[in-house]
């Protein structure tokens, strides 16, 4: 459980980088969407459970699909994760 709560917390980290970068944008999510494991490959994902001030925002909303699609592709372990913020923090 622990693992879990690290990787919910790497997750939102990842997303909010995203965001900042992308649209300056510092709200709390979490409640835009949730971690649940996927009952064949044992895999969490992450799924989108947009409020209206997600839907209303198209651009926001695509973006949003958008980086969800790419963890649940792409991201595996929570080394992973740390990498990714890595990356996007030292960007420009």
């Amino acid at each position: 459980m622990k693992n879990l709560r690290l990787h919910k917390n790497l997750l939102h980290q990842l997303i909010l980088t995203y965001l900042k970068r992308d649209f300056k944008i510092i709200k709390n999510l979490k409640d835009q969407y949730l971690l649940e494991k996927n009952l064949v490959s044992g895999k969490y994902v992450i799924i989108p459970t947009f409020s209206n001030y997600i839907d209303s925002n198209v651009e926001l909303r695509l973006s949003l699909y958008n980086i969800f699609q790419h963890i649940n592709h792409t991201i595996i372990i929570s080394s992973d994760l740390r990498k990714e913020i890595y990356a996007l923090k030292n960007s420009k």
